[in-house]
């Protein structure tokens, strides 16, 4: 019996020997793993230890992959709300920035067409060139209005309101030297008006961009009133020039044909006069023929 036990004893001895170099085996198995896995030949205890531990390795890892991402994601919506507030700031424009950036667009869009009108129509050449004139430099302001508008987010019209549009219409009626005269004395009388609101977004305008744009085309305008007074009095005397020189040919014409009706009415009167004579002096020769 003694020697039974003995042998069983061994026998375990060996056993549990074998189980410690399984789970050494193992552990070290784990430690050169990169997933961290461990895995223990001695009882599911330590299997299942082994498997929590790599489930939170791998929690850690994806929280820190996570924590890894949040700053670009946070830069992105922070650009994005960048961006929206932009677009966002742009439609709290100055309700007076935003009238004054539409009624300048329109006046612009109507001194072009006005201008091309002109160059059609005129009679005088000076009309056709300040004709011209309108058109190249109203065409570059509506393109710097334009840019102001879309950087603020302001849609401009497309057309021509109802004021702007029966002047159009009243000077596409006339032509030659009375359209001359209305589209001068229309020219001279706008700028006047245009100069008056452009100095005051010069001044009071909130948007800088605007306020310098009024700045610059003061100047502008102002040469252009007196390039339309110059020749609104050019073209009103050579109307009147026009008229005298009428007048004085048809007085001349008038006088030509008294003065030919008078002297025919002369001359009648002397071939009167001489008929008259020599019936008379031939009275007294029939007579002394009747006496003898």
């Amino acid at each position: 019996m003694s020697h039974s036990r003995f042998q069983k004893s061994a026998l375990a001895a060996a056993v549990l020997s074998l189980g410690f170099s399984m789970g050494a085996l193992a552990q070290g198995s784990a430690g050169s793993s990169a997933s961290g896995t461990m895995s223990s030949a001695t009882g599911s205890a330590a299997a299942n230890g082994g498997s929590s531990g790599a489930s939170a390795a791998n929690r850690s890892g994806s929280s820190g992959s996570a924590t890894a991402d949040r700053p670009d994601s946070m830069s992105s919506q922070a650009g994005a709300s960048a961006s929206n507030g932009k677009a966002a700031g742009s439609d709290k424009m100055a309700k007076s920035d935003r009238n004054f950036l539409e009624e300048a667009y329109i006046a612009s869009m109507a001194e072009v067409r006005l201008g091309k009108l002109a160059q059609d129509k005129a009679s005088s050449q000076q009309v056709k060139d300040f004709g011209k004139r309108m058109v190249d430099d109203h065409s570059k302001e509506i393109e710097s209005l334009s840019k102001i508008a879309k950087e603020e987010g302001v849609k401009l019209p497309s057309q021509l309101d109802s004021k702007h549009q029966k002047t159009y219409e009243r000077l596409a009626r006339l032509s030659g030297a009375e359209f001359d005269r209305a589209y001068m004395k229309e020219m001279a009388s706008d700028h006047k008006k245009d100069i008056s609101k452009y100095e005051h977004a010069a001044k009071s305008a909130r948007d800088d961009e605007l306020q310098q744009h009024a700045k610059q085309e003061v100047s502008t305008l102002r040469e252009h009133e007196k390039m339309a007074k110059s020749i609104m009095d050019d073209v009103t005397k050579g109307s009147t020039v026009s008229m005298k020189t009428e007048s004085n040919r048809s007085s001349r014409s008038d006088s030509n044909m008294s003065s030919s009706q008078t002297h025919g009415s002369g001359s009648n009167t002397a071939s009167n006069s001489s008929s008259n004579t020599a019936a008379d002096s031939s009275h007294p020769s029939a007579n002394a023929r009747a006496n003898r």
